[in-house]
């Protein structure tokens, strides 16, 4: 059985593969980046850190919260206005994640929390902007596959 983290990444993947995806986008899991403009549009998803915190004081405490920090990467390879590009990726992602009923009612929380814009790669032609989410989650103490 899957861990709830990896249900976790699985709904946020099929949250950006639903309704509303750009055509021509790619999804895909977390690389340097991508090596060719032929590559892009590209918006991978990166599991960045997850923190957990006890639910009571307790040791026996038998939930944790668990904090996912999880970016979405978009590259695209727009000569002409590579910031309107990424405007509509980054505008269909937060929609197709916080819009998502909480991923299917897999977590509990979701917020996002920044973007930053990446323009060292124009020479390449590459446009690149990082959304950054935090996605908030309950497991047993003792095991990551039931979620609570």
């Amino acid at each position: 059985m899957p861990t709830i983290r990896q249900q976790v990444r699985d709904a946020v993947e099929a949250a950006l593969n639903g309704v509303g995806k750009p055509g021509g986008l790619t999804i895909g899991m977390a690389r340097k980046r991508p090596a060719k403009a032929a590559e892009l549009p590209l918006s991978m998803i990166v599991m960045h850190k997850e923190t957990t915190k006890r639910n009571s004081d307790s040791v026996r405490a038998p939930v944790v919260e668990r904090t996912m920090r999880m970016a979405i990467d978009h590259w695209v390879s727009d000569a002409e206005d590579p910031q309107a590009a990424l405007e509509a990726q980054l505008d269909w992602a937060t929609t197709a994640i916080v819009g998502s009923g909480l991923l299917g009612n897999t977590v509990r929380d979701i917020t996002e929390d920044e973007t930053q814009w990446d323009w060292e790669n124009l020479e390449l032609q590459f446009g690149r902007a990082t959304q950054w989410f935090t996605i908030k989650f309950t497991t047993k103490t003792n095991d990551q596959e039931l979620k609570q």
